[in-house]
């Protein structure tokens, strides 16, 4: 999150809504992808991996 920033992190390029953890001062997002049974949610966690990892560069960090 420090590296990318909160609000690309809370944008992720799949039907998924992350949900926020942790205290403001050092917040964390969890994505719910389901139990593993459903093979689409592989799918889904590579989309989103990849969006995690080339994540905007915040301006104050």
């Amino acid at each position: 999150m420090r590296d990318i920033g909160l609000t690309h992190a809370r944008r992720p390029p799949v039907g998924i809504r992350p949900v926020p953890l942790g205290p403001s001062s050092e917040p964390a997002l969890h994505y719910p992808l389901g139990d593993g049974s459903d093979p689409s949610a592989l799918v889904a966690l590579r989309h989103l991996a990849a969006h995690l990892r080339t994540g905007v560069p915040r301006a104050d960090g």
